[in-house]
């Protein structure tokens, strides 16, 4: 069966004839149409499939979600990487040619193939209607989060909607994107209306984890927001607006309230409504502390209702996870990996920018003047932000293989040093690690994403003071009273910053520290790369690619060869001209879909290699 999809797949994305090798595979294994679709029990098991789909090494937990880390500039790499597939990541893309590109595009189509295959397939079985309808309603919700995932990335891609029977079927076109956010919110609204329920998704699979129907309004919000930043920035973003059809024109979204949106205040208007839908009715709640997101040991750590959308683990660990095993370092202590090797151990670690900003951000400690080359320059070495050490594993750790302690930045001698002695992500930290495999889970969607986004919404409707404005404060306390509460057992509450009045004058302000909310809340939980690259070029250039120049030039960053500017980043500067940074706010449609499928056309509007 599964070479079958394979094959099937292959032809859809039409790259019959590149690499991959799936016609030359003899399928093992035989079922006929009647006996995949016959029974209830048999329609689940499809579904199973096309969550399976979601897994895998060139999907969200693997190399896309690795690279995409990368291309945010908010995280690093192990090493020094000087190959093209490391380095395109500085110029805030991927190239057209590039392998993990085109695996990357070939694994979201296979999952879309699985949906449709399943919808396709729900027409001629003869269980009951009103089970079908839910089948159906839970693969276009997979399905429309795939095509999210797609447009974010590409921009106009194919839209396809049936599965393929023949080669002229494979032959499919690049839609307009606006067509393609179309589809999305059908398919959302159709989840929206026809999935079960968490009563009835716990009852039918036996598990809390499978996402119910508020998953697809949740998901409806962040469609919102991105059409939001499309139009409200469309002067920086990927679409060349000197072409003719290029400007976003969502008036085609007939299947909205009140039919189509005609400006930004509109779609953040629909944002703000719709979460706050989901935050009043869904019954999803934060959990009582960060840590209990992260905590990865009793099976209620599974079961928050914090848990909107997550890549579950399996009893064989989560395999080529690699948001999960490559974030941590060798024989971390507390976990099973004593003393076998991962050479990719750490390869995704914390950005020293990121980590600096959060430090001064929430008023922390600064390391005495004889460990800094510039006593001029402010060293942070801590911050009093719960969230903060449950994110990193900073200053040291314990080696359980050599039973040392390790020294990491910012503890001395470690600042001015390559990258051997940077800070780990700690979130993927669980007891059974052990080399490749890790029991953590993987967030796609969780409710605090919904109270940020929620926040970013009113904050974009406002004025200072205003009602818009107090709300957007309100969903930002919910997080910040959340993380107070995150310390340990018997000490007093955390004393963290709560925004109050007067801490920002306009709403570009507010805007801006909401979106760094999301860096610090969410930190390596894959949102980075969507996050920056949706507010267009001039939110790029000031936020991120123009300070962290200048961050790299600190001399406390820079010491010859052995620089920390020259062991990541070559010594190079990052782009900071709009039209430089627009080209890379796509991922280069990959150049072989484009060689093998002639329906497709051109490139994306500002891609050069």
């Amino acid at each position: 069966m599964k070479n079958i999809i394979s094959i099937l797949c292959a032809v859809i994305l039409g790259m019959m004839t590149a690499s991959c090798g799936f016609l030359d595979e003899s399928p093992v294994t035989s079922f006929s149409e009647e006996s995949v679709y016959s029974t209830p029990e048999a329609l689940e098991t499809s579904l199973v499939g096309c969550y399976n789909a979601f897994y895998g090494s060139a999907m969200y937990q693997g190399e896309m979600g690795q690279f995409l880390q990368y291309a945010s500039l908010l995280v690093n790499w192990k090493g020094k990487r000087t190959d093209a597939k490391f380095t395109q990541a500085l110029d805030l893309t991927m190239y057209s040619v590039n392998d993990n590109n085109r695996k990357m595009f070939s694994a979201l189509y296979s999952a879309v193939y699985k949906c449709n295959k399943l919808i396709d397939g729900l027409k001629g079985s003869p269980v009951e209607d009103a089970f079908k309808v839910e089948i159906e309603a839970e693969a276009r919700l997979l399905r429309g989060i795939l095509y999210f995932t797609l447009v974010r990335l590409y921009g106009d891609v194919p839209l396809v909607l049936t599965p393929a029977k023949t080669v002229a079927d494979a032959s499919v076109p690049r839609m307009h994107y606006t067509e393609v956010y179309r589809q999305i919110l059908d398919d959302l609204s159709y989840a929206e209306a026809n999935m079960r329920d968490s009563e009835r998704q716990m009852a039918m699979s036996g598990t809390s984890g499978r996402p119910h129907k508020w998953a697809a309004t949740s998901f409806k919000v962040a469609v919102y927001v991105q059409i939001a930043c499309l139009l409200e920035n469309k002067d920086m973003q990927w679409f060349d607006l000197a072409k003719e059809g290029r400007a976003p024109d969502f008036t085609v979204l007939d299947n909205v309230k009140d039919g189509g949106i005609r400006n930004e205040n509109e779609a953040w208007t629909l944002a703000l409504e719709t979460a706050r839908s989901v935050i009043s009715d869904s019954g999803y709640e934060l959990a009582d502390k960060y840590t209990d997101l992260f905590r990865w040991e009793a099976p209620e750590d599974y079961q928050l209702k914090e848990r909107i959308f997550v890549l579950q683990s399996t009893d064989n660990g989560a395999v080529g996870c690699y948001l999960a095993t490559r974030t941590l370092p060798v024989y971390p202590g507390g976990t099973l990996n004593v003393s076998a090797e991962n050479k990719n151990s750490g390869m995704i670690r914390p950005s020293r920018f990121v980590f600096q900003k959060w430090a001064k951000t929430y008023g922390g400690a600064v390391a005495d003047k004889d460990e800094r080359t510039d006593v001029k320059n402010v060293l942070y070495v801590s911050c009093p932000d719960p969230r903060f050490d449950a994110t990193f594993i900073h200053t040291s750790y314990y080696n359980q293989n050599t039973k040392k302690d390790v020294a990491l930045y910012p503890s001395s001698g470690c600042v001015r040093t390559k990258n051997a002695n940077e800070p780990y992500f700690k979130k993927y930290l669980n007891p059974r690690y052990n080399v490749g495999n890790s029991y953590a889970d993987f967030y796609m969607l969780r409710y605090a994403d919904i109270l940020l986004m929620a926040a970013e919404a009113a904050a974009s409707l406002s004025s200072p003071g205003d009602e818009y404005w107090n709300e957007a404060l309100g969903y930002i306390e919910q997080i910040h009273a959340r993380a107070r509460r995150t310390v340990p057992d018997g000490a007093p509450e955390a004393s963290q910053p709560v925004w109050k009045e007067g801490k920002f004058y306009t709403r570009d302000q507010l805007v801006k520290a909401i979106m760094w909310e999301r860096v610090f809340e969410m930190g390596c939980e894959g949102h980075e790369f969507f996050d920056t690259h949706r507010r267009g070029a001039q939110y790029i250039i000031d936020e991120i690619t123009s300070p962290l120049n200048s961050f790299l030039e600190l001399s406390d960053q820079s010491h010859g060869e052995k620089s920390y500017t020259n062991y990541i980043y070559n010594g190079g500067g990052l782009p900071v001209e709009p039209d430089e940074v627009r080209k890379g706010l796509l991922i280069a449609f990959p150049e072989e879909e484009m060689r093998y499928n002639p329906a497709i056309g051109n490139q994306n509007d500002f891609f050069v290699l």
